[in-house]
């Protein structure tokens, strides 16, 4: 496809690696190199994300939202072990990130007051 519309006069100016993204930039531009250095400053700054919203990895998104959750929670350490209660019992210790006094203080507050259960 690179052969064709290359030979179409486009240029590839993708800011990112074929490993990063499968998506690419290409311009009709008389100065390429221009676009390419504008998408580069864009891409470094955070603009322009190589994984489309529709391709992201939704596990890897519900573990930073998860992270947010337990690291914001304005409720202490009670809304913390709240939070951990509904999940704990169901994943290692090393993939929630969290301290193994947390996982086990969660896991008892599963078993007396129930997952995400209030004190």
């Amino acid at each position: 496809m690179e052969i064709n519309v290359e030979k179409c006069g486009m240029y590839k100016i993708t800011p990112f690696t074929k490993e990063q993204s499968e998506c690419e930039f290409w311009s009709r531009s008389s100065t390429p190199i221009v676009d390419q250095k504008n998408l580069m400053i864009l891409y470094k700054q955070g603009f322009i994300n190589p994984i489309p919203v529709h391709f992201q990895n939704k596990t890897e998104i519900f573990w930073d939202s998860f992270q947010k959750a337990v690291n914001i929670n304005k409720n202490g350490y009670d809304g913390k072990t709240r939070i951990l209660s509904i999940i704990a019992k169901n994943f290692l210790t090393r993939k929630l990130k969290v301290s193994n006094d947390a996982i086990r203080y969660a896991r008892n507050h599963t078993l007396i007051h129930g997952a995400g259960g209030q004190v």
